[in-house]
């Protein structure tokens, strides 16, 4: 029998890390801690169906994102740019080497967000399902490697960005939409750790960079049941995400017969789904809470939503509306208070079953209604009183609340494009093109008592201020 005299050294992940780091030598700064930087998280915003097509950033039907289109979302209140991303459409699947022109296009949207001070959340998405829909053991080798090599790559690229940057590892990794076996579990977190440990490998600022890792099909449930951390040799660095969708009936079903068209007690007569209420999304947040938040370890809310209905008509369009808009600001005020970073789905789209809060072209707001809630529940404020406020370029505007007319005054009208004036249901009541635009301007006259969305659009996006008519 001969002797095989090679050594077969086995290496636990965490130990790895640590020796790849100390001789790659690359020591960068110590960034703050996942807590503290989700402490300075308020509510975010998916760059939803751009970099994570497969076929191109345009090809479901959305405009190459601009920063005209970023600035207008961070004027709007969102400091959270969550950019679902495609690596594996847009690498050689030989060397696996990711293509430098996608890298490069990928960096101009991120820096979109840091220069508005945003933080950035960059992750790999679905992107065909060949990681997202292989946790099995069959896969599990290929799928790691090419895990390693993509996350090797990109934390690279990004190694000198400070805190503001993160990288998420996957998205909803699923087998389907049932309970998951072991097999399920234990590759799926494999893909998590593979993750961890080539970020960390990496040294700089990614050594001490916070990274987000998900639960299966990023399932609330199945990570209160079967989820695991996974080894990593930085202390408190990172994030758990899960994402919210129900009741699904509700938010995601486009099946008249099984869908509900409102949602929470005020319209608990109406068809309303008979799960997923207030109490099932307090006490679910909660455990949430209890589970990781309250150990330390933050967690992001990474997609949630409602589609707007608006193929309906009449009242039942009108409590749709209504109660979407309740059901996105009850969902914030609960993800908050139980410490969890909620960012909102928006795939672009404003037709029926849509998602859109900006239009993606000129990054005007679309659904005033649906944003002044995600503001609200995240604890936005309304401007009141008679001191003129600066909006945004020397655009000022008072008394708000208005009894009669709402005065604008505007230092340099040739900087502003237009100003739309939509209702509580997103319903454009007053639009003023940049022709239009005077420096001393009076909006509002014979409007009903209610609240408006006055959106301001100049040379760096899209500002809006919530003003109210009053008697």
């Amino acid at each position: 029998m001969m002797h095989n005299p090679r050594l077969h050294l086995f290496i636990p992940p965490l130990a790895r890390a640590f020796l790849l780091l100390l001789l790659s030598g690359s020591v960068g700064a110590q960034l703050p801690t996942a807590a503290a930087v989700a402490a300075e998280m308020t509510v975010g915003w998916n760059l939803g169906n751009s970099l994570e097509v497969p076929d191109g950033e345009t090809a479901w039907g959305n405009p190459a994102t601009t920063k005209r289109l970023v600035d207008s979302v961070s004027r709007a209140g969102f400091n959270v740019l969550r950019i679902p991303s495609a690596w594996n459409s847009y690498a050689d699947q030989e060397s696996l080497e990711i293509d430098a022109d996608w890298l490069a296009r990928v960096k101009e949207v991120v820096d979109y967000g840091i220069a508005n001070d945003m933080y950035i959340i960059l992750n790999s998405h679905w992107d065909g399902g060949w990681l997202e829909e292989q946790p099995v053991y069959t896969m599990q080798a290929a799928v790691n490697e090419k895990q390693l090599a993509y996350w090797t790559q990109i934390a690279n690229y990004f190694k000198d960005y400070g805190e503001r940057l993160l990288f998420a590892g996957t998205n909803e990794v699923r087998a389907n939409y049932g309970t998951p076996t072991v097999e399920n579990i234990e590759v799926q977190e494999s893909y998590n750790q593979t993750f961890v440990t080539a970020v960390r490998a990496t040294g700089g600022n990614n050594a001490s960079r916070s990274l987000i890792v998900q639960t299966y099909n990023t399932n609330i449930g199945h990570g209160l049941a079967y989820f695991t951390l996974p080894e990593d040799p930085a202390e408190d660095r990172l994030f758990v995400e899960v994402h919210y969708y129900d009741p699904y009936n509700f938010t995601l079903d486009q099946d008249p017969a099984s869908a509900c068209t409102v949602w929470g007690q005020p319209w608990a007569d109406g068809d309303v789904c008979t799960w997923g209420q207030e109490a099932y999304t307090d006490d679910l947040f909660g455990q949430v809470n209890a589970e990781w938040v309250a150990e330390g370890v933050p967690v992001i809310l990474g997609e949630f939503g409602v589609g707007r209905r608006s193929s309906l008509t009449g009242s039942e369009l009108t409590d749709h509306l209504e109660s979407r808009e309740y059901y996105l600001e009850y969902v914030v005020a609960s993800a908050v208070e139980n410490g969890m970073v909620p960012i909102y789905w928006d795939n672009g789209y404003y037709g029926d079953n849509g998602f859109a809060l900006f239009n993606r072209t000129s990054g005007a707001v679309v659904d005033a209604g649906a944003l002044n809630a995600l503001l609200d529940g995240a604890g936005g404020t309304v401007s009141t009183g008679n001191t003129p406020q600066d909006v945004d370029l020397g655009v000022a505007l008072f008394p708000n609340p208005f009894p009669a007319a709402l005065t604008l005054r505007i230092a340099d009208p040739a900087l502003v494009y237009g100003l739309r004036l939509t209702d509580a249901y997103g319903r454009n009541v007053g639009y003023w093109p940049a022709t239009a635009v005077r420096s001393s301007m009076e909006i509002g006259e014979g409007l009903p008592v209610g609240v408006y969305l006055l959106s301001v659009l100049d040379v760096r996006g899209t500002r809006s201020l919530k003003v109210v008519k009053s008697r």
